[in-house]
């Protein structure tokens, strides 16, 4: 059963646990109202009959909240005659203290729309007005500051050419992402996110024996993607010491999961005190949820 003003995070943590196979019965804790008393999320009854209990923690930053919003949104406009998908990269957006960038609406109906609709007027093939927009959204972006270096500003791309609707109006739909630029081989971002969770409610004392990270919007969440596929390919023996480089505090077990740039998996890292192991899987919605 759910709880009362359950959060997304929490529903997607116990989707990934059950999809993980461990989960045999589960309980939402209500909140303590007792002031200054804290209490763990989750009570869990593994399949051994054991008994856990489980903390949920949303690891994200405003800007890349900002960012995540515009992923997979739709935005119809009469004023064009093709679907076109952009994807807009800001890697600043994973910084702690980075400002929360122009409205996405804004960006879309100033500029993006504009500039799309004169693409479509100068006609051509889908991949001649793909190449033609592609040329015209170089010099789109936040920041133009020539003291900012060129792989941090905000990228406008061209996903893919253009598809003509035939009837009816167009629309542009917008994918985010905070990878360009960055080291996506690499696990210092996502050490330091999961370090950063358990630091934080170890400090709490809730007495909890799991903590399950849900990362959102950041580059931690891409560096897990990355390093998951790898190791499902093969190339485990360049993260077999991740578990060596997290202080687990008081946790038996910390997880971490995070959504596919697709949309349609959760990548997932369970980490024990003497290693680690990460899986993928389908976005499918538990009934237990």
């Amino acid at each position: 059963m759910a709880r009362s003003g359950q959060k997304v995070e929490e529903r997607e943590a116990l989707e990934v646990l059950c999809g993980w196979g461990v989960v045999a019965e589960h309980e939402w804790l209500e909140t303590s109202k007792v002031q200054g008393e804290r209490t763990p999320d989750l009570r869990l009854e593994l399949p051994t009959g054991q008994e856990v209990l489980a903390e949920v923690r949303m690891h994200t930053y405003s800007a890349a909240r900002h960012l995540f919003s515009a992923d997979g949104k739709e935005h119809p406009t009469s004023r064009l005659r093709c679907r076109w998908e952009v994807m807009i990269s800001d890697p600043t957006a994973s910084d702690p203290t980075a400002a929360t960038s122009q409205s996405f609406k804004d960006l879309v109906d100033e500029t993006l729309v504009p500039l799309l609709e004169a693409v479509e007027s100068a006609g051509g093939t889908p991949e001649a007005m793909k190449t033609l927009a592609a040329q015209r959204l170089r010099s789109v972006g936040d920041s133009l500051d020539p003291n900012i270096p060129e792989w941090l500003r905000r990228r406008i791309r061209i996903w893919r050419a253009p598809e003509p609707v035939g009837s009816g109006s167009g629309l542009i739909k917008t994918w985010a992402s905070t990878s360009y630029g960055i080291n996506l081989e690499a696990v210092d971002d996502l050490v330091a996110a999961l370090q950063d969770c358990i630091d934080s409610k170890d400090a709490h004392g809730q007495g909890a024996d799991w903590l399950v990270a849900a990362l959102d919007g950041s580059r931690a969440s891409q560096q897990l993607e990355e390093a998951c596929d790898r190791v499902l390919d093969g190339g485990s023996e360049r993260y077999s010491d991740i578990n060596s480089r997290v202080d687990m505090r008081g946790f038996d077990e910390v997880w971490a999961f995070a959504r596919s740039f697709t949309g349609d998996h959760h990548m997932m890292l369970r980490l024990t005190k003497t290693g680690a192991e990460w899986k993928r899987l389908n976005r499918v919605r538990s009934s237990a949820a």
